[in-house]
């Protein structure tokens, strides 16, 4: 065979390999956030591709196989016992289990190419397909999964082409041989002392070059439909098979999820602050009544923690780097988040429009919840139990280990904070009659001794022509000075204090006016209790992006935001622009107030986010292929599965198509699709059309052979040979009874039947060695075409052999 051809099929194979390997390894390292796996993967396969396949300089032997196979193994088996023992990590143990199939492979690289390594390799990549897809979740699993899949049939033709090659010619393959066959070539055979075996002749095929060689069009257009219909194979199956369990990560030993939100509040610090852009959460809301998003005015507030005790640096004996907010007050029993009807007086009376709100969080930030009070619980079924902190009016945690949380954490609550389309700054306080007098105390309690501050205070309600027993009117004009006076700015370039001494709020106020929200929440709450308003500290999220595409917000961590709540009474807040949301048997209200400035001017709004159309990708398909959010719950197609009920099996059917008939219609779920007939007639337009150009190419050398030569695809068809003259022979003979045996060559044949011809007087021995002559020439020769003269020679031998008589018994 030829040596450069067998090369190349195999140089094209192993490049197969190496970029399956290399994009398997990066669906890996996206999915667990480190990208040592593709790196090394990368350098290996190049340095093998280069050096071992393509010049040939080197190539790991029979021991150097073993070693380096040996040290992959130990590596990898070490990674997984400090995941199991020490980390106590499923996500460590998945990638260490990664790390053992990535390692081996690296060696494997490293090999002369043989039809074992290319069995090892193959075996060793389809696993770890299996390690990225229970690891991987984001949408770019979904992008190289398709490219992967049609590199794997174009590696199963070559593959296959080059395992009929070595059936042909085992000479060209030379694997490395196991353990136990070196070890019976070094120690057994030499004592055996055989003696050599003698040479026989024996019969070798050999290949033609069209058999030898790939060609790209071709099998790329092989390609194609076999790979798409795999990936169609695919879908269809992932949709039927059940899913039972989201799949859950412990964190290791030590290692605390993050929150995004943290668990206290510290002044004092100095430097510039980063924003983190990391994505914490996508936030969607939907009108209950029309089931349409709701679009809001403003960007929403949600809420996560709430700090109503301030430390100051020196404070009972205790002393701190910096001072520090807290949570002192808290409902001691946490009851499950109530049915609607616990805000209906509230809703009713303000003419509040009753919204959903879907919470969707990545899992890494999963165990803190976030709400939007008032709330009620949903009617749609929850994945995770919600317990409600009415005081604080927040959600219990989620504990990490909860089998909730997998890939993400998605949960709906329902909220009377918005009409009109903006979230109302009034809601009503859970404030038991037992509770009042400690309560107010406690939020009222001065922060600090900063009679400065007071002075300051007094000097701009005076300013203003307010009463200070005007609580209300006051806060506003509290909030109104930090927002729009001009003389506070919002930084995240912190400066060191100007007055060391002072506590940092007070020298805020007074000395250096910018500063980040957490500064401008702390004044407001200074001044207010001074004011002997009760007050106290939220933070939570502040999104401005909006996607419109998937109609929700993504929550980035850099939208952290903290803002102020104050207690008032019913008394308090009658004649104000809040009276229509008061009921009588509420006696106190807690209202926000964000003395925050925008960091550029003016008001803060929502604008269009950026790379929306990406990330609307990626929601869909968390939503419809990670989690199939949107056809689960109630209407989970998989939920017959995961219930304990009988007929399990038929009513999953039902469902499927009952899914079915609603995409027919135009909607999917419980929300229309209006692009449904339109992306079924492109996908069938794209599929005939594949097919049809598919057909062309194939079948073009027959319908225009002349363009088929002008553009390359005859290549076949002018290195076929037509024998059909010496098949007509044998059928002509086999006419007169003269049937070829299983064990004779055509010329053996052809000349025992001149023979017996002879015998009965039909000379046609010189026509039978003529055809046969010209069989084996074009068979088994160099030659590819016929003569004029020969082809003139051959009718005239047919011709004679359809003369004679039947041959004498």
């Amino acid at each position: 065979m030829d040596s450069e051809l067998i090369k190349q099929l195999r140089r094209n194979l192993t490049l197969h390999f190496a970029v399956i390997a290399w994009m398997t390894a990066m669906l890996i390292a996206t999915g667990s956030g480190g990208f040592y796996l593709p790196v090394i993967v990368f350098i290996f396969s190049l340095v093998a591709f280069i050096f071992v396949d393509t010049l040939g300089w080197f190539e790991l032997g029979r021991v150097g196989s073993y070693v380096g196979m040996s040290v992959a193994t130990l590596v990898a088996v070490a990674s997984y016992i400090y995941s199991v023992v020490v980390m106590n990590s499923e996500a460590g143990q998945l990638l260490a289990v990664a790390g053992l199939l990535v390692y081996p492979e690296c060696i494997l690289f490293l090999q002369r190419k043989s039809l074992r390594v290319y069995e090892q390799l193959a075996i060793f990549l389809l696993l770890e397909m299996i390690v990225a897809a229970l690891i991987n979740d984001n949408l770019f699993f979904g992008i190289l999964l398709t490219p992967i899949m049609l590199l794997w049939v174009s590696s199963l033709f070559l593959f296959s082409r080059y395992a009929t090659l070595v059936q042909i010619d085992p000479a060209i393959d030379e694997p490395v041989p196991l353990f136990v066959e070196v070890m019976y070539r070094r120690f057994v055979k030499p004592m055996l002392r055989e003696a050599p075996k003698q040479r026989v002749v024996t019969s070798r095929f050999v290949a033609t070059s069209d058999v030898q060689e790939t060609k790209f069009a071709r099998r790329s257009m092989q390609t194609l439909p076999i790979g798409i219909g795999a990936l169609v194979f695919a879908a269809v199956f992932f949709y039927l098979l059940p899913r039972t369990s989201p799949g859950v990560f412990r964190a290791g030993v030590g290692l605390k999820p993050s929150v995004g939100i943290p668990t206290e509040l510290r002044l004092g610090l100095f430097g510039r602050l980063l924003q983190n852009p990391t994505p914490v959460m996508r936030v969607s809301f939907t009108s209950e009544s029309t089931g349409e998003a709701y679009e809001l005015e403003e960007p929403p507030y949600l809420r996560a923690r709430v700090f109503d005790a301030y430390y100051p640096v020196i404070a009972r004996g205790v002393k701190r780097e910096q001072p520090i907010w807290g949570l002192a007050g808290s409902q001691p029993f946490h009851p499950p988040l109530q049915p609607a009807s616990s805000i209906e007086s509230f809703v009713r009376h303000g003419r509040a429009d009753r919204v959903i709100a879907e919470f969707d969080i990545h899992r890494e930030f999963a165990t803190l919840l976030y709400s939007v009070p008032p709330l009620y619980s949903p009617a749609e079924e929850q994945r995770i139990d919600l317990n409600f902190d009415r005081f604080n009016m927040l959600l219990d945690p989620v504990e990490p280990s909860n089998p909730a949380i997998g890939k993400s954490l998605v949960y709906s609550i329902g909220t009377g904070n918005f009409a009109k389309r903006e979230q109302v700054a009034v809601v009503p306080a859970y404030l038991p009659p037992s509770w009042v007098e400690p309560i107010t105390t406690m939020l009222s309690q001065e922060l600090g001794n900063f009679p400065e501050v007071n002075q300051y205070r007094q000097e701009l309600l005076r300013k203003a022509k307010i009463d200070e027993s005007n609580v209300f009117e006051a806060a506003e004009e509290y909030e109104r000075h930090f927002v729009l006076s001009g003389k506070f700015q919002y930084s995240l370039d912190l400066r060191p204090p100007q007055n060391a001494e002072m506590d940092p709020i007070e020298d805020f106020i007074l000395n250096q006016p910018k500063g980040h929200c957490q500064y401008f929440a702390s004044a407001m709450v200074a001044l207010l209790r001074q004011n002997e308003i009760p007050s106290r500290i939220v933070v939570g999220y502040r999104p401005t992006e909006f996607n419109s595409l998937g109609s929700f917000f993504p929550v980035k961590q850099s939208d952290a935001h903290a803002w102020v709540e104050a207690l008032f009474s019913r008394d308090q807040l009658m004649n104000t622009k809040y009276e229509r949301w008061l009921d009588a048997r509420t006696p106190y209200y807690w209202v926000r107030f964000d003395p925050t400035p925008a960091s550029g001017g003016g008001e803060v709004e929502i604008v269009a986010q950026r790379r929306q159309a990406i990330d609307y990708a990626e929601k869909l398909w968390k939503d419809y292929v990670v989690d199939a959010q949107k056809i689960s719950g109630a209407k989970n197609i998989y939920a017959p599965v995961t219930k304990d009920n009988e007929r399990a099996y038929e009513g999953l059917i039902q469902r499927f198509k009952n899914l079915v008939t609603s995409v027919q219609q135009g909607a999917f779920g419980s929300q229309r699709i209006g692009f449904a007939w339109p992306l079924a007639i492109a996908i069938t337009a794209l599929g005939v059309l594949s097919v049809g150009i598919w057909q062309v190419w194939v079948n073009l050398p027959r319908w225009a052979p002349g363009l088929a030569h002008r553009l390359g695809l005859d290549r076949r068809r002018r290195y076929e040979v037509k024998q059909a003259f010496f098949a007509r022979c044998l059928s002509l003979l086999e006419q007169r009874g003269l049937r070829r045996s299983a064990f004779q060559t055509p010329q053996e044949f052809t000349s025992a039947v001149a023979v017996e011809l002879d015998r009965a007087e039909n000379k046609v021995g010189p026509s039978l060695s003529y055809l046969t002559e010209l069989y084996y020439r074009l068979r088994f020769g160099t030659e590819r075409s016929l003569s004029k003269e020969e082809s003139q020679g051959i009718d005239e031998a047919l011709r004679q052999l359809e003369s004679i008589k039947r041959a004498a018994k």
